[in-house]
């Protein structure tokens, strides 16, 4: 998530993993082919909506079908915090600045470092008053990260929806379920 500045110079994410930190080698060991189901892969219900796989946003393709409460909500929902920590975004970012009253909504935020390390804040905002106070030289800044919780159920919500459609695992209809203790929308693998 690097962006190129002009004489070979880079913006890297401000925040990367440290020098202990160990390098992860990830290999690609098949393409995935799309798997459509009646059932959603995940409650049983009616699957009516395109499921992207991972997110759009991250270059997910339609790759099955899922209920619109588990794609529209549940993605609605969680996938946005997913995005910004991918990104090294700043969240609910907002401005302060001698000379206006109140604060002003950034936006979107991504939060870079030069290659010496100093900071450098990147700005998505149609607010008439962003630009002069980012020239007023005195400014503070009011803002969160991605909510762990939010990006961590996406991230895990990605991760189903790969594993159904690279297994190919067939839902459950609820009214075929086995027993009361058995996962909701999964066969039984010992069948």
């Amino acid at each position: 998530m690097s962006i190129a500045l002009p004489e070979d110079q880079c913006l890297d994410p401000a925040i990367r993993p440290g020098p202990d930190e160990p390098d992860v080698e990830v290999t690609a060991r098949e393409p995935l082919s799309r798997r459509v189901f009646d059932c959603c892969p995940t409650c049983g219900d009616p699957a009516t909506t395109e499921e992207h796989v991972p997110p759009r946003r991250l270059g997910g393709v339609k790759m099955t079908r899922t209920c619109e409460p588990y794609n529209g909500r549940l993605g609605s929902l969680v996938e946005p915090d997913l995005i910004d920590w991918l990104e090294d975004a700043i969240t609910r970012p907002y401005l302060r600045s001698p000379g206006l009253q109140g604060r002003r909504s950034l936006g979107r935020v991504l939060f870079r470092a030069t290659p010496d390390g100093i900071p450098v804040f990147l700005v998505d905002s149609s607010h008439p008053d962003v630009e002069v106070m980012l020239q007023s030289g005195s400014l503070e800044l009011e803002a969160g990260r991605a909510d762990r919780n939010l990006y961590s159920i996406a991230a895990g919500r990605t991760n189903l929806r790969l594993v159904v459609v690279a297994a190919g695992l067939e839902p459950l209809d609820r009214r075929d379920a086995p027993s009361a203790n058995a996962p909701s929308g999964w066969a039984s693998f010992a069948e």
